[in-house]
């Protein structure tokens, strides 16, 4: 073959391959147009409003961000505070309810002792929580006064019957402290006193069952006073009213006794 041949050949060879190759890439483009290239370009030609949106909204999220920021510090600092302060508080507590622990055990200490007879311990007991236990400080005062009047310290145990009395008027003990504090007085044969305490003991609390005591401790009084018209009567009354109390036989006695009196009017 002649180099014309040849040429032609290769000519229609090359002509063939450039038509088969035309479509195919024709096909192929508008394949990835419709795959990628249109998926890709609608994505895209929406994304970027979307991030110019984001980036809008994240500026003015970044400016809220900034402001919730300082807020997320403030409660942040807040919470901060709290929890010291709780924590403070529950030391507190936690130290509070040591010292109460340890007040409590102190007076049960003093209630033991008390009932085994021990008044000098109980005292002591009593001693270490009468300023400081204060939710049973009308209790510890009357248990003092008590335990200082069965060891013949008579001034003492006054000193407490009467804070009891002026600091705790409504207070459960304050009926028998008011009696214990005019007994005071008779035990250490300040009759007057004595006499106007059962006087007062009697008018704050008609109706205590410590009346017949009372009256029959007022007309000692007043029979040592020389009142025995006025100790005759409170005799007469214990004995008609209260026959069975335990000071009855006594004052009957008394009256027998008063009524033999040439000084005493009928």
């Amino acid at each position: 073959m002649n180099s014309k041949t040849i040429k032609i050949i290769i000519f229609l060879i090359s002509a063939i391959l450039i038509l088969s190759i035309i479509p195919t890439t024709a096909g192929c483009s508008k394949l990835d147009i419709e795959i990628f290239g249109k998926k890709f370009g609608e994505k895209a030609e929406s994304a970027y409003p979307e991030t110019e949106d984001f980036e809008s909204t994240d500026e003015e999220s970044t400016g809220g961000t900034q402001d919730d920021s300082e807020n997320s510090t403030d409660i942040s600092t807040k919470d901060d505070i709290d929890s010291d302060n709780k924590n403070t508080n529950t030391g507190d507590i936690v130290t509070d309810s040591t010292d109460i622990s340890e007040l409590r055990l102190y007076f049960k200490e003093a209630m033991k002792y008390r009932n085994q007879s021990s008044y000098l311990i109980s005292e002591y007991y009593l001693n270490k929580i009468k300023d400081d236990y204060l939710v049973l400080q009308d209790h510890i005062f009357y248990y003092m006064a008590e335990s200082l009047r069965l060891q013949e310290k008579y001034d003492q145990a006054e000193e407490y019957y009467l804070k009891l009395i002026k600091n705790y008027p409504d207070s459960i003990w304050a009926e028998t402290s008011s009696l214990g504090y005019a007994d005071m007085f008779y035990i250490r044969e300040d009759y007057i006193t004595a006499e106007n305490e059962y006087e007062h003991f009697r008018t704050a609390f008609p109706h205590s069952s410590y009346i017949p005591y009372c009256l029959f401790q007022l007309a000692t009084c007043q029979e040592m006073n020389g009142k025995k018209d006025l100790a005759f009567e409170n005799y007469k009354e214990i004995w008609l009213k209260y026959p069975l109390n335990e000071n009855s036989e006594s004052a009957r006695g008394n009256l027998t006794r008063l009524a033999e009196d040439s000084s005493i009017e009928p």
